[in-house]
């Protein structure tokens, strides 16, 4: 037998569903709004925000302290030496890490050698 659910129940799914988005804009608004006055800085957001708490667990001190000397390294043109680092940080993870990736990707297109005009930023594409 074949159960069905009823059309009244998708409905009702269908409605919480889109007030938990709206839910979800209105606090993404207030916490724009706070940011740009200056009540709240965005870097505690990081420490207090319970969703950005639960997304960050997993990556340790070390991972994001890999991270952070390969993008400096990629930054300042130092591009061999970011080269190593960010391919360290799969280790230090333990799996892909799509931003690193990102970065070795544009490098490569370069032949890990930043460009005579390098400024520490790109135009994406």
């Amino acid at each position: 037998m074949v159960e069905v659910e009823p059309a009244n129940r998708k409905i009702l799914d269908l409605q919480q569903k889109k007030i938990k988005r709206v839910k979800a804009r209105l606090k993404r608004d207030r916490d724009k709004t706070q940011i740009f006055d200056g009540t709240i800085k965005l870097i505690n957001k990081f420490e207090l925000d319970a969703d950005l708490v639960k997304m960050r667990a997993p990556f340790t001190d070390r991972f994001y302290e890999a991270f952070n000397d390969g993008l400096n390294d990629y930054l300042a043109g130092r591009w061999e030496s970011a080269r190593k680092k960010l391919e360290a940080v799969e280790a230090v993870r333990g799996s892909p890490d799509g931003p690193s990736l990102s970065i070795l990707r544009v490098m490569e297109e370069h032949h890990f050698k930043a460009p005579p005009d390098w400024e520490g930023w790109r135009e994406f594409d």
